[in-house]
């Protein structure tokens, strides 16, 4: 008998037996594999998070997984939809970054066109106009009008006819006029209109830079600055054009120190002055581009004549001589 109970259970555990392995047996080969060689799935699962770690692109596992597997492909995919996500992001990021860039440069380019056309002059703020004589020059007269394209101002240019078209002073002038600086007339030769003994002479004089002007910029100038600042009642009926004189003489031709003409311009600025200088100089740009940032720093409107005389005048009148425009 005590043999029969140990029959019954072994027996019992036997037919089980033989009853899972037929169950087993009759399972499809997905299921037969993870029940028989679960291991295997472990393994992969493993493999697939090391594989996730190193790249979510090579973290699908095998379909021949159940269960576990199922749930670490949907991972897997999650993941995959996630970086998806992300890279749909990145992307539309990036599309973003080129849209506002080019918005940008839309808007930069409006605002420099815009700047150009809105330039005004405010009448109850400080300005000042700096005048150059005698040029253009390759440079010096292109350093000036570097530093006012990058910082802003204008000023006015007085050129000499009879050197326009030497090397590239036609482009220099070009320039000048398309920054909104002013190109005014200083006579054909660089004479001392006063001394000329015939009128023909004199309008020749002016006439003949001022048809240069117009040729090079496309703009028609009436300001005249007689060299030397020469000019009688003759000269004044035979020309009629607005003479532009100055208020501060900075001698930067005799000087030739750039800090002087620095300090020197600094010292008699004020609101209204037209100051003079000249652009054949190599030093002079190297006062007058500093002194042009510490005018700005102090509120100065860097203008024309001719906008400082419309601003303060109204317009300006032929026949007159200006020296300086204060409120």
């Amino acid at each position: 008998m005590k043999r029969d109970k140990y029959y019954i259970p072994i027996i019992f555990v036997s037919i089980i037996s033989i009853f899972m392995l037929g169950v087993i047996s009759a399972l499809p080969d997905d299921l037969k594999e993870f029940y028989g060689d679960n291991y295997k799935a472990e393994k992969s699962i493993t493999e697939g998070l090391k594989k996730e770690e190193v790249s979510n692109s090579e973290n699908n596992l095998n379909d021949e997984d159940v269960d576990d597997n199922n749930s670490m492909n949907s991972n897997s995919k999650d993941n995959n939809s996630k970086n998806g996500d992300s890279k749909d992001n990145n992307s539309k990021n990036s599309k973003s970054k080129d849209i506002e860039s080019k918005e940008g440069d839309s808007e930069e380019s409006s605002s420099d066109e815009g700047n150009e056309k809105s330039y005004t002059v405010d009448p109850n703020k400080p300005m000042i106009a700096l005048t150059f004589d005698d040029g253009p020059k390759s440079g010096v007269t292109d350093r000036i009008l570097d530093d006012l394209e990058e910082n802003g101002g204008r000023v006015t240019f007085f050129v000499i006819g009879r050197y326009t078209d030497e090397g590239n002073n036609r482009d220099l002038i070009a320039r000048a006029s398309s920054l909104g600086c002013e190109i005014g007339n200083h006579t054909f030769d660089h004479v001392e209109l006063s001394k000329l003994p015939e009128d023909q002479q004199i309008i020749d004089q002016v006439r003949a830079t001022r048809e240069k002007i117009v040729e090079i910029t496309g703009q028609d100038t009436v300001i005249l600055r007689p060299p030397y600042g020469s000019v009688d009642e003759r000269c004044m009926n035979l020309i009629n054009d607005p003479i532009v004189l100055w208020s501060v003489d900075t001698d930067d031709w005799m000087y030739r120190d750039p800090p002087r003409l620095l300090a020197y311009i600094m010292e008699n600025a004020y609101d209204g002055a037209i100051i003079l200088m000249h652009d054949i100089y190599s030093e002079t740009p190297d006062g007058a581009i500093p002194a042009m940032k510490l005018l700005r720093e102090q509120g100065y409107q860097l203008v024309t004549v001719s906008d400082m005389i419309e601003a303060r005048r109204g317009e300006y009148k032929h026949g007159v001589k200006y020296g300086e425009v204060t409120p």
